[in-house]
C-alpha cells in the first residue's frame, strides 16, 4: 500500500512536469488500475486522449476500465477506436477478448485469438487462450452451457413422486460430475 502511494505521489509529479504528455497520463491510469481505482484510472486516460486522442495507451486505459465498469463492446468507444486506429496492438487484441468472452460471445472471441496467434505464433499465453477457447465452444460442451452461467442444484417440487425425485437427483449429480471432468480432459485434448 505504501508503494502505491509512493508511485502515486511520483505520477502525480511526472505529470505536473509535463501536464501535456499522454504516455503519463495513462502510466498512473495503469497505477490505479493496479489499485482498483477504476474511476480515477478511466478519468486519468480521458485527460491523456484529450491531449492526444489516438494515444493507444491511453485508449487501453480507458477500455479496461469501462470494460471494468460493465460497458459492453457496443458502449467502449475507447476500446472500438483502439482496435480500428491499432488493429495490431496486442493489448487491444486481449481487451477484445475479454469484452466478447464478458458478453457471452465466445466463438467470436476465438476468432479474434485465433488471429492474434497467427500474428504472433511464440506468444505461449496466446497459445493457452486459444486452446482454452476452444474447449469452451467445442460442441461436447454445449450441456454445460447452463451450467457455466448459474450453478445450483435444481429444485426438486415437494409433490413428485419418490422414485422421479431420486432419478432427478441422479442425473444431477452425473451432469455436475461430467461437468467437473470433461471441460479438463477436453482442454488436454485439443
Amino acid at each position: 500500500r505504501k508503494r502505491f502511494a509512493e508511485s502515486e505521489s511520483l505520477w502525480i509529479t511526472l505529470i505536473r512536469e509535463s501536464p501535456e504528455d499522454p504516455e503519463r497520463y495513462a502510466s498512473y491510469g495503469e497505477l490505479m488500475l493496479q489499485s482498483l481505482n477504476f474511476d480515477k484510472a478511466r478519468r486519468l486516460a480521458e485527460e491523456g486522449l484529450r491531449h492526444e486522442p489516438e494515444d493507444d495507451h491511453c485508449l487501453y486505459v480507458a477500455a479496461m476500465a469501462r470494460l471494468i465498469d460493465g460497458k459492453g463492446l457496443g458502449e467502449n468507444q475507447p476500446l472500438t477506436t483502439l482496435m480500428r486506429s491499432h488493429p495490431e496492438h496486442l493489448r487491444a487484441g486481449t481487451t477484445l477478448v475479454m469484452a466478447l468472452e464478458s458478453a457471452g460471445r465466445r466463438r467470436e472471441a476465438l476468432r479474434v485469438s485465433q488471429e492474434l496467434l497467427r500474428s504472433q505464433p511464440g506468444n505461449a499465453q496466446l497459445l493457452e487462450n486459444v486452446r482454452i477457447l476452444k474447449a469452451a465452444t467445442h460442441w461436447s460442451m454445449l450441456p454445460l452451457y447452463p451450467i457455466q452461467r448459474r450453478f445450483g442444484l435444481p429444485a426438486i417440487a415437494p409433490g413428485m413422486p419418490p422414485g422421479a425425485r431420486l432419478a432427478i437427483t441422479f442425473f444431477w449429480i452425473a451432469y455436475v460430475v461430467y461437468s467437473w471432468a470433461w471441460p479438463p480432459l477436453l482442454r488436454k485434448w485439443i
